[in-house]
């Protein structure tokens, strides 16, 4: 069993399944594959209670204020909107923004227990050989999958 935070799945996630396997073993594709599969239901959950949380913490002007800024949007620097309304608008947004990434913020760090056979080292210097990844992401794959 290794647990591992949400936000470190989700930051490692997409790499992994989008990876290539083209120069590992059969045998070590195979982990690979099971490793992506025990994460999906963590990043899914993630998504699900995201939507929901875009959703609940909109406010009662909500579609007012998306109409206004997709006016702003469109009409660019000419826009017909005073400077008090262009001051709302971003007020609201970012106050809405910052509420979801308070109720994420908990979620991300939320530790799960997850069952599955890491990789050998050997194993994911081939994993990394097959990709073109940034150190940082090698380092931040290596942390979930080793």
């Amino acid at each position: 069993m290794k647990k591992i935070t949400t936000e470190k799945i989700l930051s490692v996630y997409n790499l992994i399944s989008d990876a290539k396997l083209t120069k590992m073993e059969d045998c070590d594709k195979f982990k690979m594959i099971k490793i992506i599969r025990a994460l999906k239901p963590v990043v899914t959950n993630f998504e699900d209670f995201k939507k929901v949380a875009k959703d609940k913490l909109k406010g009662d002007n909500h579609d007012y204020m998306l109409e206004k800024a997709q006016q702003w949007q469109a009409e660019g620097e000419k826009t017909t909107l005073s400077e008090s309304e262009r001051i709302e608008i971003n007020r609201y947004f970012n106050d809405y923004n910052n509420k979801i990434s308070e109720c994420l913020k908990d979620e991300g760090l939320k530790e799960n227990e997850l069952d599955y056979e890491p990789l050998k080292e050997h194993v994911f210097g081939k994993l990394v050989a097959s990709n073109d990844w940034t150190l940082g992401q090698i380092a931040a794959i290596e942390e979930v999958i080793i």
